[in-house]
């Protein structure tokens, strides 16, 4: 199988990227007989051949020269595992599996508390059953955990959004209490996964993590700077603690919360999306203290953006030089545009001193 020989390399590139200021490029392209979340929960065996198929894409795109670290994941792109899990209804929204949340203004919030079970519940006994199955047929495969929301994520997935703000100022004790079971049962639940998995690629989900944990905070979004500094930066030190680091995504413009994430003690990097943050406020929270993820999928790009993919990618590597390290994945739906494009930002990497190549 191509790129196992390099896969190694990729690895320390990945786990030395911190603090160095290098970048590793990943070449990525639209699979072949993908499927989506609603075929995953009721077909197993497409969803493990779509499995081995982003593996076995991984490891192409190293044999092509790239930094690619293969791994796959059960569930790798559900993102409401948790929500389930504490009782929210599972809907579905086309192929989208949804959780509807489960207080609204007015509600008792009383039967909001940390699940001493939280393996059997929702989705996770399901996904442990699936992840003991596929290891058995592909142990060379690594496996990630599933989707990982932060705590306040989690909690406004529980309860309605409104709602949830009110909260924060009319019960913020009760606020902090929910948000302190929810911390547990994140740590409970990939603490779980860590010891089911047993060739373990990083608590990210489908990504490759040497170190620390990746949590989705959307809340960033739209929590003024204060409130996330109060209500959720305690809960991400937390995790950051107990998993020796922590990497935030979030969608679209959060450049105001972006010190937020980058003061978290143990901060490794974010994702933040260039179209969406200006360029100075991101590399005034990263500069020195972590890890810039960058890529060019379709939801991370404004429709209207004058510059081409690779222009932004080569303006972006000159603007970090001697500020942080980055990581670049490279998407186009077709490989033989993605690696033609990929090569092209890897060369530039290596023209920069920031690739070995």
């Amino acid at each position: 199988m191509q790129g196992y020989e390099k896969i190694g390399n990729n690895m320390t590139k990945h786990a030395s990227l911190h603090g160095s200021g290098q970048i590793v490029v990943e070449a990525d392209w639209s699979m072949e007989g993908g499927i989506g979340q609603a075929e995953s929960l009721t077909n197993e065996a497409a969803q493990f051949a779509s499995m081995t198929a982003q593996y076995e894409k991984g490891c192409e795109a190293a044999g092509h020269g790239f930094d690619n670290v293969p791994v796959t994941a059960v569930f790798g792109d559900l993102a409401y595992m948790m929500a389930l899990a504490y009782g929210c209804e599972m809907k579905l929204q086309g192929d989208l599996v949804v959780a509807v949340p489960r207080y609204g203004e007015g509600s008792d919030l009383s039967p909001i508390s940390a699940p001493t079970n939280i393996a059997e519940r929702g989705l996770y006994p399901l996904t442990l059953e699936r992840i003991a199955r596929f290891q058995e047929r592909w142990p060379h495969i690594p496996l990630t955990i599933c989707d990982n929301q932060s705590p306040i994520d989690v909690v406004t997935s529980l309860i309605h959004s409104e709602a949830a703000m009110l909260l924060l100022y009319d019960e913020p004790e009760r606020m902090f209490e929910i948000l302190d079971g929810v911390t547990d049962s994140i740590i409970r639940i990939n603490r779980v996964f860590e010891k089911t998995i047993k060739n373990f690629g990083g608590f990210q989900s489908s990504h490759y993590l040497p170190k620390g944990m990746h949590v989705s905070d959307d809340t960033a979004a739209y929590l003024s700077p204060d409130l996330y500094a109060r209500f959720a930066s305690p809960y991400n030190r937390r995790l950051a603690e107990e998993f020796g680091g922590i990497r935030f995504h979030c969608c679209m413009n959060h450049d105001f919360n972006l010190k937020n994430f980058s003061d978290t003690p143990g901060f490794e990097g974010f994702d933040a999306m260039p179209d969406y943050n200006a360029l100075d406020k991101v590399l005034d929270a990263i500069r020195g203290k972590g890890i810039w993820h960058i890529y060019n999928y379709g939801f991370a790009k404004k429709a209207n953006r004058p510059e081409t993919d690779e222009e932004t990618f080569y303006r972006l590597m000159d603007a970090t030089n001697g500020v942080c390290g980055m990581r670049i994945t490279v998407y186009h739906p077709i490989k033989e545009e993605a690696l033609r494009l990929a090569d092209k930002v890897k060369n530039r990497a290596v023209s920069l001193g920031r690739s070995e190549g």
